[in-house]
């Protein structure tokens, strides 16, 4: 269970990093010279997304919510 959240928490960490590196660069109005990067952040967001639902309910599942809620809201 540990192993699970723990990962879901790294995938929260990329998820929150690639948002706020794409924020700057629209901020920065540098998005017509690396709109790629951008379109490839928001991929790996919504991918982050999905694995986190997938993981939190996978523990939630197995484990007794009480263990897996604290953790889930932090």
């Amino acid at each position: 269970m540990v192993l699970i959240l723990g990962v879901s928490g790294l995938m929260v960490g990329i998820s929150m990093t690639c948002l706020k590196f794409s924020g700057e660069i629209i901020a920065d109005g540098s998005f017509s010279e690396s709109y790629m990067l951008v379109i490839m952040f928001f991929a790996i967001c919504g991918v982050d997304s999905l694995f986190l639902l997938f993981s939190v309910n996978l523990s939630m599942k197995y484990y007794d919510q009480i263990d897996v809620m604290p953790t889930y809201f932090a």
